[in-house]
């Protein structure tokens, strides 16, 4: 681990002086200790305890500069003793947080690639009207709710995805896209007039996959377009903005949700063929 940011360590700071200068025990044996050094001095102020003053002051024969030594010392002492505590007791915050920590990692959601193939071309069948094509390749990514243990905080609920788009070896930015989980409802099959938000997210049970829909080549031009739910709008899905220009390409993916923020990368290469992983 690193350094902890400025805020922490003045907060250590803070919490050493105030269990040495500020500490009731420091306060508490320096008073002795004045009152055994100079309690008859006292006395002369409060006449009436003159005489147990007196009694107490069973430092007062020595010089007065061996009673500042003495004092001297047994503060130094105190103030080694208040930072070992304050240390101490810092040390037991920070392995709290610690456990805490760990106990949150392993009870929340663990969306990982489903290896292997988690990167796969998948052959589907597409009609648009009267028209249908087989065999059309879709570029797809495979993930998988993995976490620590079957805690009911483990399934991840409500996840996103943001899929930006560079062309390679350049890396210039293409395009970014509200990615499509390839087994939630198609948006053709809802009214047009209503809304669809509510396909872009989805709930990662555990142990389950769900794939998200990156690309496909058109069957009838041989062009490759970046695919979500926007492509069912246009004729033939081909969104022009979605076209692919280029050969080489790289993915950027983040998936957003309750307790899942993950990012993945990965590039392919298109042919007059179809897709090439590498």
């Amino acid at each position: 681990m690193g350094a902890p940011p400025g805020p922490l360590l003045e907060s250590t700071h803070l919490s050493v002086y105030k269990e040495t200068l500020w500490g009731p025990l420091m306060w508490t044996i320096d008073g002795i200790l004045l009152l055994l050094s100079w309690g008859d001095l006292a006395s002369r102020l409060f006449p009436s305890t003159e005489e147990l003053l007196r009694r107490l002051a069973l430092l007062s024969s020595l010089s007065w500069h061996l009673k500042i030594t003495i004092i001297l010392a047994a503060n130094v002492l105190l103030i080694g003793e208040g930072a070992f505590r304050a240390v101490r007791k810092r040390e037991r915050e920070i392995r709290t947080l610690h456990g805490r920590l760990e106990e949150i990692n392993n009870t929340r959601p663990a969306i990982r690639l489903d290896e292997p193939g988690a990167i796969y071309i998948e052959f589907v069948s597409q009609t648009y009207g009267g028209t249908h094509f087989d065999s059309v390749p879709f570029l797809k990514v495979r993930y998988v709710n993995s976490p620590a243990g079957p805690f009911p905080s483990a399934n991840a609920e409500g996840v996103r995805a943001t899929i930006n788009y560079y062309r390679s070896p350049d890396h210039a930015f293409l395009l970014s896209i509200q990615g499509r989980w390839a087994d939630s409802d198609q948006p053709s099959a809802i009214s047009p007039l209503a809304s669809k938000s509510h396909l872009l997210p989805i709930t990662f049970g555990i142990g389950e996959p769900h794939s998200l829909d990156i690309a496909y080549r058109d069957a009838q031009t041989g062009q490759y377009f970046a695919w979500n739910n926007d492509n069912y709008s246009y004729p033939f899905f081909r969104y022009e903005h979605h076209r692919l220009e280029g050969t080489e390409f790289e993915v950027e993916i983040r998936l957003l949700g309750v307790w899942v923020d993950e990012r993945f990368s990965f590039t392919f290469k298109t042919t007059n063929d179809g897709f090439v992983l590498p």
